[in-house]
């Protein structure tokens, strides 16, 4: 009895976080606190009177009795609870990243494209990436599209959601060379390099561009809104992200960035556009 007591007490007063998600953890948890504290009361008092064996003695004893019964029930319930709510707390958190890197996205729409910049003012495709995912959520990407792909975790269609990464094969090479942050709505946010519409722009997943040069999408922060759907979430126009929409550009076309100028080993070469 004085063990569930006292773990209760214990996560009550130090884990208030378990239940503040859950309405039955933290209903268990007060219960069986007081429970325990109402238990060692009566003990107490019943040792106080000396009473020998009569109606008020019994009476207390039952009470007492129950009080250990329930505070044991209530141990069970609360630690079946806790892998719940701490689920729960986990996607909670992962939630306000999403939405913090899509919002911080989202500001740097009208930066102009420079082959390499990484920001904070011109940046080129992964760059943008790069920048984003450091600034807003403080993850270390590796700095081109193909590496990106390599370090995320490749995630079907219908495991995307804001926050992920969608990528594309834009060159003869026909490995990954563009990636874009997806924000909802079909839509996602990168830096384009060719065309009218260039720079850091929103662009839409239902394109014959980019359709027509889709790779695939992947994820580097945990899942968030369990509610969230992609095959629920259509394209509404601009009105989808309360952002314009840009076309494709006719082309694309491929830089190489130098192992000198980004730290690649061996002298190594990498398209990125």
């Amino acid at each position: 009895m004085r063990t569930c007591g006292n773990v209760g007490h214990f996560v009550l007063k130090n884990l208030p976080r378990y239940a503040s998600r859950n309405v039955h953890g933290c209903i268990s948890l007060s219960v069986m606190y007081y429970l325990n504290r109402l238990y060692f009361t009566i003990n107490r008092q019943i040792g106080v009177k000396k009473i020998a064996k009569n109606a008020y003695n019994e009476d207390m004893n039952k009470l007492s009795e129950f009080c250990r019964t329930a505070a044991v029930v209530c141990t069970v319930f609360l630690f079946l609870c806790i892998p719940v709510t701490a689920e729960e707390i986990s996607s909670a958190r992962a939630q306000v990243q999403r939405e913090t890197i899509v919002a911080d996205a989202k500001k740097y729409i009208g930066s102009p494209y420079v082959d390499g910049a990484i920001g904070p003012d011109t940046f080129d495709c992964s760059g943008f990436i790069y920048f984003i995912a450091r600034d807003a959520v403080s993850v270390q990407l590796p700095r081109t599209a193909k590496a990106i792909y390599s370090f995320v975790k490749v995630i079907p269609d219908s495991k995307l959601e804001p926050g992920d990464l969608v990528f594309f094969k834009t060159t003869e090479s026909g490995t990954v060379s563009h990636v874009g942050l997806y924000i909802g709505k079909r839509q996602f946010i990168h830096a384009a390099s060719d065309g009218p519409n260039n720079g850091v722009i929103a662009s839409s997943l239902n394109e014959a561009y980019w359709k027509a040069h889709y790779a695939g999408a992947g994820k580097f922060l945990e899942p968030g809104d369990p509610a969230y759907s992609f095959a629920d979430d259509t394209e509404d126009g601009a009105a989808g992200a309360g952002i314009p929409v840009k076309s494709a550009p006719e082309k694309k076309s491929a830089w190489e960035i130098s192992s000198a100028e980004y730290g690649t080993a061996g002298g190594t070469s990498f398209f990125d556009s």
